[in-house]
């Protein structure tokens, strides 16, 4: 008798590199971390699916907005991309290059309208 094996991947844990902070932000559905040039949200309800988002470059820094609807992520290179999250997929709602290069953090405003990038 063969017993069941789950059919869900689990991602890798945060790329650690010396003298950086490891990042983790919570929402009221998923744990959004980054390894090298993936941003993955891991949803805390095992129905949901694993959700990614593809850099060209290592992300710096991401954030859930307020209301846990989009997602705010910048990579080393500066291309910023903000992600709104469907029940089953993550769609780019918009895309800037080269906006702030080397960043570091990255919050939104308590309207979801503005960012703030430090580096």
């Amino acid at each position: 008798m063969e017993k069941d094996i789950p059919s869900y991947i689990i991602p890798p844990a945060p790329k650690s590199v010396r003298g950086y902070l490891s990042f983790l932000d919570v929402s009221s559905d998923y744990l959004l971390f980054f390894n090298a040039n993936t941003l993955i949200l891991l949803p805390h309800i095992e129905e949901k699916p694993i959700l990614t988002v593809t850099h060209l470059s290592d992300v710096a820094a991401a954030r859930f907005s307020p209301d846990g609807r989009l997602v705010a992520s910048i990579e080393n290179k500066g291309a910023l991309i903000i992600s709104e999250i469907c029940p089953n997929k993550v769609i780019i709602y918009k895309q800037y290059d080269n906006v702030f290069p080397n960043a570091k953090a990255i919050d939104w405003t308590t309207d979801n309208k503005r960012l703030c990038i430090v580096g």
